[in-house]
């Protein structure tokens, strides 16, 4: 069953979590958090967002944020692309 469709609207500040597939680690090693964490603040700066938490665990993260008006799925699918770009180069993953 698909999850339930997002609100959004500008004022609203954001829980988001993102979690692997399968349980497989997102974060093998901690060049693999620091290279998420520069993803995070060139994508916040990129689109003006305000980042008030953040918590990365092995296979998943957490992230309180105010997209400040822009639309969040840009955001974290420019993010989350960038980093599996990165993740599947290192890895070797077809």
């Amino acid at each position: 069953m698909p999850r339930t469709a997002r609100i959004k609207a500008p004022e609203y500040i954001y829980h988001i979590m993102c979690r692997s597939i399968s349980e497989i680690p997102l974060f093998q090693d901690e060049d693999d958090k620091n290279y998420y964490l520069d993803l995070l603040k060139k994508y916040k700066e990129k689109y003006n967002c305000r980042l008030y938490a953040y918590c990365l665990m092995d296979t998943h993260l957490h992230l309180h944020l105010d997209p400040q008006g822009f639309d969040l799925s840009k955001l974290m699918h420019s993010i989350n692309v960038s980093y599996v770009i990165y993740y599947n180069r290192k890895y070797k993953v077809v």
